[in-house]
């Protein structure tokens, strides 16, 4: 019964990472329409990894006693990547004209979510995310080695030993 407790709590990191990181890019671009600026990029590079960073935090505490953090990074960041096509395809693009709005088809989201690693790269170039997915991939990194789950607060991982010679 644990690893399907620990399974359901893999997939809500995965769905969480997924949609904290590209819902509000979504939101952004449904507001802003196809015109986006420098201003934009910069406002998508600081929000979305702070977005990422306080879901971090909410599910490391919700998950701490199943899963470590840095599994929870690992599992937010590959529901980050795999699911770009997906949201950058099926809803940024379509508010461009582009997307499924456009002459895009399932097989060609297919074939680009099999390519993630590099489709992903193309994608959040064009849709201005880039900046924000690498600091974001840094960022999902650094939070397990910086905080704990319990709280945010250093680790400390060595216990002092008592003095043998007193």
């Amino acid at each position: 019964m644990r690893w399907a407790t620990t399974a359901l709590y893999g997939l809500l990191c995965y769905v969480g990472g997924s949609v904290l990181f590209w819902l509000p890019d979504a939101v952004y671009h449904f507001l802003r329409g196809g015109d986006l600026r420098g201003i934009d990029f910069i406002i998508l590079t600081g929000t979305l990894p702070g977005i990422i960073a306080a879901g971090w935090l909410l599910l490391a505490r919700r998950t701490s006693g199943l899963i470590n953090g840095m599994l929870t990074s690992s599992i937010m960041l590959l529901g980050i990547l795999t699911t770009c096509p997906l949201w950058v395809m099926s809803v940024n693009f379509t508010f461009d004209g582009g997307g499924f709005g456009g002459t895009i088809d399932w097989r060609q989201l297919g074939i680009l979510t099999l390519l993630f690693p590099l489709s992903d790269l193309d994608l959040s170039t064009y849709d201005g995310t880039l900046f924000a997915l690498g600091v974001s991939m840094v960022g999902l990194f650094m939070l397990p080695i910086i905080c704990n789950p319990r709280g945010i607060e250093p680790r400390n991982s060595f216990q002092s030993a008592p003095d043998p010679v007193q």
